[in-house]
This record gives structure tokens, C-alpha cells and sequence, in this order.
């Protein structure tokens, strides 16, 4: 929760409302993963190298469908 907090005080510092957005949706992604106790680099490093696919099937890349191998 006290994530939450700080980046809502943030927001008025970003410099559009996209970037605000993306903070937005990187936040929830972290918190997702702090909630599941998945490592979150791991995380974002295993969307990274499947980024073609991800786009393809996004709901394969769901933090809870993540496996560390």
C-alpha cells in the first residue's frame, strides 16, 4: 500500500498524462509481482526476451503464469 501512496505523490511530477499512465501500469506490474513474492527484475527480463510472443498471447505472460527455470 505505501507504494501506492508514494507514486500517487509523484504523479505530479511526471510531464504528461501518458507518462503518468505508464508509471501507472509499471507500478500495478511491481506491486502484482511483490503481492505473488515473484521476482519482479526476473519478471520483466522474461517479458522482455518474449516480446514476440507476448504480443501475440498476453495471457501467457501474466505474472502469476511466470515460472522461474
Amino acid at each position: 500500500m505505501r507504494l501506492a501512496v508514494i507514486n500517487r505523490k509523484n504523479y505530479l511530477f511526471y510531464k504528461t498524462e501518458i507518462g503518468a499512465l505508464v508509471g501507472d501500469i509499471i507500478m500495478s506490474i511491481i506491486q502484482t509481482c511483490s503481492d505473488a513474492n515473484i521476482n519482479i527484475f526476473d519478471y520483466l527480463v522474461w517479458l522482455q526476451k518474449n516480446k514476440k510472443d507476448l504480443n501475440a498471447h498476453p495471457e501467457k505472460y501474466l505474472p502469476w503464469n511466470f515460472n522461474v527455470c
